[in-house]
């Protein structure tokens, strides 16, 4: 009976996968980070589908130590990947001080000219802190991708300007294509607007982004607290923590 279930969830996986990673394709913005969780339920369904012969291939003389090794990498694998999403949980928890001088917020991708659902939490996000906090600065930092039709900055400041904020009080950061240019771009604008004054900040951002960022922020010199908006909706949890886990990994050992 224990077998039998196990191999129901085992078959069942892929097909989640597969489903969840539609949806995301239909709602969020095409990119390959969307698409991750679609191609990992393809390829878990490729080896049930060719699993016999895969056990066979690699039974046999030096090909056992390629089985083994692939076991290995995929159990520290998934030893990682909970020990990333406790760091994560442990970044976004953080309730930032009041009374900060600048709020960033980071860009995420567009449906077009259109805010999708991950950045519309971070920009509802900044808007409560800024409620309590209005004689801070915002920065919306995010430049255009190959599918957006403006920048990440230029709608986000539209956003902001819609729900009531001064138009003077937001810096427009547009050359970011990534997070780490994020805090770098976004560094560069703040130290010329406070002309050499210190300043402090809060950064925006998901709860699946918080721990990449917090490192982003800190490696570039930026003395920036974490303000988490939610990662929702709660259905996209594997798209999210899937990309960036493989993102954290790019970005801690590959790319560094």
């Amino acid at each position: 009976m224990t077998i039998r279930m196990t191999r129901v969830i085992i078959g069942f996986f892929p097909l989640f996968c597969l489903i969840n990673g539609a949806v995301c394709l239909m709602i969020l913005p095409f990119n390959i980070g969307n698409l991750l969780t679609f191609l990992l339920g393809l390829l878990v369904l490729l080896w049930l589908a060719f699993e016999k012969h895969l056990i066979e291939f690699f039974s046999g003389g030096s090909r056992r130590i390629i089985a083994y090794a692939a076991g290995v990498l995929a159990a520290v694998g998934l030893a990682g990947f909970f020990v990333f999403f406790a760091a994560t949980m442990l970044h976004s928890v953080h309730t930032p001080a009041q009374g900060q001088d600048v709020i960033i917020v980071l860009g995420a991708g567009l449906m077009g000219d259109r805010i999708s659902i991950p950045l519309a939490a971070r920009l509802d996000k900044a808007l409560q802190y800024y409620e309590e906090n209005q004689n801070c600065l915002l920065v919306v930092s995010g430049g255009q991708g190959p599918s957006e039709k403006i920048t990440e900055a230029d709608a986000m400041a539209t956003y902001l300007i819609a729900c009531g904020v001064p138009a003077d009080k937001i810096l427009r950061e547009r050359r970011a294509a990534n997070t780490t240019e994020n805090f770098v771009f976004t560094k560069e604008l703040l130290d010329e607007y406070f002309g050499g004054r210190a300043y402090n900040t809060v950064f925006v951002t998901n709860r699946f982004h918080a721990f990449r960022s917090a490192y982003a922020a800190k490696k570039t010199g930026l003395d920036a607290q974490c303000l988490a908006a939610a990662s929702k909706p709660f259905y996209f949890w594997p798209n999210y923590y899937f990309r960036e886990y493989l993102a954290v990994i790019d970005y801690l050992f590959i790319k560094p």
